[in-house]
């Protein structure tokens, strides 16, 4: 993560299954990580 900030990029986790999103959520990871549903809402994120 630190590498892909250095060079100024973002790193989106996309597709995530229904119990893995619950799973990020639960541990608070959704808050270390950009998280979108798709590819395309990742490139219009970004």
């Amino acid at each position: 993560m630190q590498k892909v900030e250095a060079y100024r990029g973002k790193l989106y986790l996309v597709g995530m299954r229904e119990t893995v999103q619950i799973i990020f959520e639960t541990s608070r990871l959704d808050q270390a990580f950009r998280i979108r549903r798709n590819v395309a809402e990742a490139l219009a994120a970004s």
